[in-house]
């Protein structure tokens, strides 16, 4: 009872004392900075936190997605990232943690990427001394964040200061695992060639979409991604409703122009004229023309895009957004998986991986002749839940249920949608290898001709696949506590609490269980041999379940 009622406190207490003005939990620049100087608010086209797929020459598209979940994720995502250090690359030659190309998270599993995204493989030490994240994830943090949310002196700041309780959890991670660090530093660290790009997902719930940390989406605000404080990416993205207010960013579009030379002289990113191009290009219900799902794709993409952004040129859209407000990413999909389909290289070019991987392809892309997910999943479950009384539940219960179902709910369906998606890449390879290559599908083209300008990044025109350098079966690994197969050890790990503290020995069971999914994995397998390589020796890793589930049955 008592459990209960401090939780009760920690929702409502805060909503109560909330003050009546918000401004942004950072202010990306300032509106006084004359013309052309160098500020955060300047749009820089070609540079920025943007996927590279040129940085290296590998045959492998390696994708991570981290889910959801509070310190449970992040352990889970932590120990993944331990076992792929232990796993051979596909060539032989290193680690397979080295080949990984992507990062996507969610939440709490957003705490263990950013980390990553900022400090890299060699980080990963078992000293908590030198290991900020093992240190937090031993440690816990759901006491030290109610104090500091919840004491005297908080409770008034947020009457009478810009401070809001969202800022109580960026600045504990920042004063515990990341530092000031900006996403400067992420961006250093991104040129190694064995850095993945790191991507956290926040839920934009002004505009009902996702919302990704990359200078993709810091274009269409005309901002630059650099200058934003890690910390403060990694709260949005587990910004909990109701605990938490959501996270705000500024919309410096509406004078754009003002402030940096690129937006004048380019405007927009250049891919957002294909919806202008589409819209109103026929008389109403005369248009002949049926678009691909591709195409239909693209345009949605880029309608959203332009909810963000009115940079002046069409009144007829009425002013944009002046800010964003943004909460826990898994709102809209709590795998990860969305914005890796929704991949952003060149500003000139539309987002999508299928367009990329489907032929033809660019010809940064027609290297990859293998993709691998693998998909990280901390969902948990009541096997009982709420259903055991025949009453309804109390009103506390059904707010966390009607938060929690969504986020929950948004895993399975992610799941079938990145399948579907995969298969839906092979697919269009083995039926459309015979065909006169179309135009290049990501930066479109008006009468024959590329809208927009090209970057060194990119080449637009028709590009002919290579037909020696075809895409294998496309490959998912899941780590999930679906595939534990005792029911009692199951039920233990999906009724671990989504919060910021749990005990050592389910830490480090959660930090073990995937090198005991991978050596099970069938597909892990698979993918070493078709990149005709034999089966890895998982030796090293646990054989069986028992360690992992003794731990967490005893907790629970």
């Amino acid at each position: 009872m008592r459990a209960r009622l401090f939780a009760i406190i920690v929702v409502l207490l805060p909503i109560v004392l909330t003050g009546c003005s918000h401004t942004t939990n950072l202010a990306l620049c300032d509106p006084g900075t004359p013309d052309g100087a160098s500020q955060p608010c300047s749009w820089k086209p070609e540079g920025g936190f943007r996927f590279d797929p040129s940085k290296t020459a590998r045959k492998t598209l390696v994708v991570v997605t981290f889910s959801g979940g509070g310190i449970r994720a992040s352990a889970l995502a932590y120990g993944t990232l331990l076992a792929l250090k232990e796993l051979p690359a596909a060539d032989g030659q290193g680690r397979l943690l080295d080949d990984v190309d992507i990062i996507s998270s969610v939440s709490g599993g957003s705490v263990t990427a950013g980390w990553y995204a900022l400090n890299g493989g060699d980080a990963l030490v078992d000293d908590p001394t030198k290991n900020a994240l093992l240190r937090f994830l031993r440690q816990g943090a759901t006491a030290s964040i109610a104090w500091a949310g919840l004491n005297p002196l908080a409770l008034g700041s947020y009457l009478v200061t810009p401070r809001q309780r969202i800022d109580v959890l960026a600045d504990y991670f920042a004063d515990n695992i990341y530092g000031q660090a900006r996403y400067r530093d992420v961006e250093a660290r991104y040129r190694s060639p064995t850095q993945p790009f790191v991507i956290l997902n926040a839920s934009d719930v002004g505009n009902e979409t996702g919302f990704a940390f990359t200078q993709g989406r810091f274009d269409l605000l005309c901002s630059d991604l650099a200058s934003y404080r890690l910390a403060d990416a990694v709260a949005a993205s587990a910004d909990f409703p109701i605990v938490f207010s959501a996270t705000g960013l500024r919309n410096y579009s509406d004078d754009c122009r003002a402030r940096g030379p690129a937006w004048t002289v380019f405007g927009a990113p250049q891919w957002l004229k294909y919806e202008a191009a589409y819209e109103g290009s026929e008389p109403a219900g005369t248009d002949t023309r049926t678009l691909r799902s591709n195409g239909l794709l693209q345009i949605r993409a880029a309608r959203q895009a332009l909810d963000y952004l009115n940079d002046g040129r069409d009144p007829s859209r009425g002013p944009s957004d002046r800010f964003l407000h943004l909460l826990d990413g898994g709102l809209v999909d709590n795998l990860g998986v969305l914005s890796t389909f929704a991949i952003e290289d060149d500003p000139a070019c539309a987002p999508g991986l299928f367009q990329r991987l489907a032929p033809p392809r660019p010809p940064a892309y027609q290297k990859y002749d293998q993709i691998l997910y693998i998909v990280v999943n901390a969902r948990t479950r009541s096997p009982a839940g709420i259903d055991r009384d025949e009453y309804p539940p109390d009103e506390f219960s059904t707010l966390l249920r009607v938060i929690d179902t969504p986020l929950d709910s948004t895993i399975l369906s992610m799941q079938n949608y990145l399948t579907a998606d995969l298969q839906a890449i092979l697919y269009r390879k083995q039926t459309l290898q015979f065909e006169v290559p179309s135009p290049r599908k990501t930066c479109w083209m008006d009468r024959g001709r590329p809208i927009g300008r090209t970057s060194n990044r990119a080449v637009a025109g028709p590009v002919a696949d290579d037909p020696s350098n075809p895409v294998r079966r496309p490959l998912i690994v899941s780590l999930d506590f679906e595939l534990i197969p005792d029911k009692r050890c199951r039920d233990s790990y999906w009724q671990l609490g989504t919060n910021w503290t749990l005990d050592r020995p389910t830490i480090d069971a959660l930090i073990k269980l995937p090198s005991v999914m991978l050596r099970r994995s069938g597909e892990l397998k698979d993918f070493y041999r078709s990149m005709g390589r034999l089966a890895p020796d998982l030796s090293s890793f646990p054989a069986d379940f028992k360690e992992v589930c003794d731990a967490v049955e005893k907790g629970t």
